[in-house]
């Protein structure tokens, strides 16, 4: 969806909705603008996860910290960056 063109995936999804039924539904709608925001998502979670320093959470580990207290004390603060981006574009 990020190359194909807006008009050729909205004419597609109103060919499948159409055969589906979901054609002028909420459903239908949430489902059309979810498949068009993904990829911005994948792609902004991507270089987040990208940028991230591995070696921090392997320290936390080392030292002891359990699952849940790295991932709320190390990974979400170093990732909320990114996860905020990608819930603007969503």
């Amino acid at each position: 969806p990020l190359i194909v063109p807006r008009i050729v995936v909205a004419v597609g999804l109103l060919y499948l909705f159409a055969r589906f039924g979901l054609t002028g539904t909420n459903l239908g709608l949430v489902i059309g603008h979810t498949v068009l925001a993904i990829p911005y998502v994948v792609v902004t979670l991507a270089a987040g996860f990208q940028r991230f320093d591995w070696r921090l959470d392997d320290a936390a580990r080392v030292m002891g910290a359990s699952r849940l207290r790295r991932i709320t004390s190390i990974v979400s603060p170093l990732l909320m960056a990114s996860v905020t981006a990608a819930f603007l574009f969503a």
